[in-house]
């Protein structure tokens, strides 16, 4: 175990509760703006960029703590090395010019994509001592999370366009700010709650966050549910038993003779992507038209991108942007930077010996890979955080009612 000075410990605790309110207060104030139709409504990014000011200065403060660990030392340089290969790919990659460039623009993205390292960095000595024992943040973000499940509901049920995920679609997302943070914080909750299963009564839980989660309308949600389906089936060998069979045959026969009417009730829910899915096909309604801007983007690099492109990045990220995780990040960084976001999740993944929660952590990435929108929403490495190190917690606890895969 590292060795870290108990008052640092203390000091990033409060940190982490400063970093938790400011991320929820951010959101908040978000929606009430809308509500009192201000003027200014960015109040998540605004605050969501003095957590990450306050991250820096306190890491660049408590520097010499850091480097008692080898393995931040080492994704330390490594984070070095990505940025530079970001000010690389601006400067000495710009060949020609598209007639959007923006600079300023490529280097918020830049801040997105580092809201992760940062995070996960500095807040690393808390998970590798176990220092949080008590679980306080876990509880109180937790009990955050559980607040919104009620709202979601709400918006739903009395059409709030206040808590809508979109305008002209289906969905509820409650206070969070947007459809991705949403669905992933939802996801990373799931995963939780099925790494940590003690019952029978927690599969109830799980059925029931996953009921709400199929509220907040989007199709990350409902892919990770499917493999998650698909992968409950496989680990209880529920394969091997009769009952499923059974209810299989009666769930495909009730579909079969209510068919018009589920057909019907799609139809008025899910408007949007059947006139998407009538005008371009399965598949871009499926990637939202997605694949049509990874058909331009390949098209744009094709024209612009020289050899080394390939494996640094581009300059003029917003115009190749498809909203597809791994190759925006492709794009992005090039080549190198994959492998700097595998190791990143390495940095923790490797401590946790629940095969289970690996298993589903692979199933966000494969949602993110056809998605989007989890490495570059800072909520998500601030729950993933807290996620993580309650089960660290659990297990350093030797808790006899967690099952192991």
């Amino acid at each position: 175990m590292q060795v870290f000075e108990k008052d640092f410990l203390i000091k990033l605790s409060r940190l982490l509760t400063v970093t938790i309110s400011l991320y929820l207060l951010g959101d908040i104030t978000r929606k009430l703006s809308i509500l009192f139709e201000l003027e200014f409504t960015r109040y998540t990014a605004l605050f969501k960029g003095v957590s990450f000011l306050l991250l820096t200065v306190f890491f660049i403060r408590h520097y010499n703590e850091y480097l008692k660990s080898s393995k931040l030392r080492y994704i330390g340089v490594l984070t070095v090395i990505l940025i530079c290969i970001f000010i690389f790919n601006q400067l000495v990659f710009k060949t020609y010019v598209y007639e959007n460039y923006n600079l300023l623009e490529n280097f918020l993205y830049l801040i997105r994509y580092l809201s992760w390292p940062i995070l996960l960095i500095v807040f690393y000595p808390l998970f590798v001592t176990n220092f949080l024992k008590n679980s306080l943040h876990f509880e109180f973000y937790t009990s955050f999370f559980f607040i919104n499940c009620l709202i979601v509901v709400l918006g739903v049920l009395f059409e709030i366009k206040l808590f809508g995920t979109y305008n002209s679609r289906f969905g509820s997302m409650g206070i969070f700010n947007t459809s991705n943070q949403a669905s992933f914080i939802f996801i990373l909750y799931i995963t939780y709650f099925y790494t940590c299963l003690k019952n029978y009564k927690s599969y109830f839980l799980i059925l029931g966050i996953i009921l709400i989660s199929f509220l907040v309308g989007t199709k990350k949600i409902y892919l990770f549910s499917w493999l998650l389906f698909l992968y409950f089936i496989y680990e209880k060998r529920v394969y091997t038993k009769k009952t499923f069979y059974l209810i299989l045959v009666s769930l495909l026969s009730l579909f079969y003779i209510f068919f018009d009417r589920i057909k019907e009730l799609l139809f008025s829910v899910f408007d949007v992507i059947f006139s998407v899915f009538e005008k371009n096909g399965l598949i871009t309604a499926i990637f939202s038209l997605r694949d049509q801007l990874l058909i331009n983007s390949f098209d744009l690099n094709y024209r612009g991108w020289s050899f080394l492109n390939y494996f640094f990045g581009g300059p003029f990220f917003p115009n190749n942007s498809v909203e597809l995780e791994w190759i925006d990040l492709y794009y992005f960084f090039g080549i190198c930077g994959i492998p700097y976001f595998v190791n990143l999740f390495n940095l923790y993944l490797k401590d946790i010996s629940f095969k289970k929660f690996k298993i589903l952590f692979l199933f966000i990435l494969t949602v993110s890979f056809f998605s989007g929108g989890f490495i570059l929403e800072a909520n998500t490495s601030l729950v993933f955080f807290i996620i993580i190190c309650k089960i660290k917690l659990n297990l350093f606890n030797n808790s006899n009612n967690f099952e192991k895969l």
